[in-house]
């Protein structure tokens, strides 16, 4: 009796899965999609400002573009993709270490980024097997203010190339990431009036390979 109730409740979870704001999907192909996704909806504004069941309110998004790789709905984000994590390092060598390997003496990690699944993966991996330079790779912070979404802010990396891709899979929990290497960088944080009008910003791009940066 209670394997036949919980196969009745299953089935309609599938074929009546409801998001945020209590609206129905018949869609059998929806319903089986991450709930996260069916959450979120389609615009950038209603993205920023709930999360599934509103148990949280989001400040924030992380945005990535890298050379039309990733898609989204969001509005004016098509070519981006949320992300959730980064890992970026530079560092200069001790007083105690003398050798050096180039002209300058900053060392730049490969950038590493935490993401969602998806069809990105597959150009990921295509990308770092065939060795493609990536342009430019882009991250946005983007926040509401006054009810309008702004970059808050920005960094850059030129002359990409992805270095490596993982996937590792639980059964309650999935972690995708990637790493690159770059050739300069630049970040970028903007200052806002309450009206939401911007009134400057404080930018320092930084080569690794002269050690210049401004």
């Amino acid at each position: 009796m209670k394997n036949g109730i919980f196969l009745l409740i299953l089935c309609a979870q599938l074929l009546y899965s409801v998001n945020c704001h209590g609206e129905f999907f018949y869609d059998v192909g929806k319903a089986l999609t991450s709930i996260e996704s069916l959450c979120v909806k389609d615009e950038l504004e209603a993205a920023l400002k709930e999360k599934c069941g509103n148990e949280k309110q989001l400040t924030h998004l992380w945005l990535i573009s890298a050379d039309q790789i990733f898609t989204s709905h969001l509005k004016d984000y098509e070519e981006y993709c949320r992300f959730y994590g980064m890992e970026f390092f530079i560092s200069r060598p001790s007083s105690f270490e003398k050798e050096k390997t180039s002209d300058s003496d900053i060392s730049a990690k490969n950038v590493k980024i935490y993401i969602p699944s998806g069809p990105h993966c597959i150009l990921i991996q295509e990308y770092m097997v065939k060795k493609t330079i990536i342009p430019q790779i882009v991250l946005k912070r983007v926040v509401m203010l006054n009810k309008t979404p702004i970059v808050l802010e920005k960094k850059e990396f030129s002359g990409c190339t992805i270095q490596s891709f993982s996937r590792v899979f639980f059964v309650d929990k999935e972690e995708v990431a990637f790493t690159f290497s770059y050739l300069s960088s630049s970040d970028s944080y903007a200052f806002f009036e309450n009206d939401g009008a911007q009134v400057g910003d404080i930018t320092v791009e930084i080569n690794p390979i002269t050690g210049y940066a401004e």
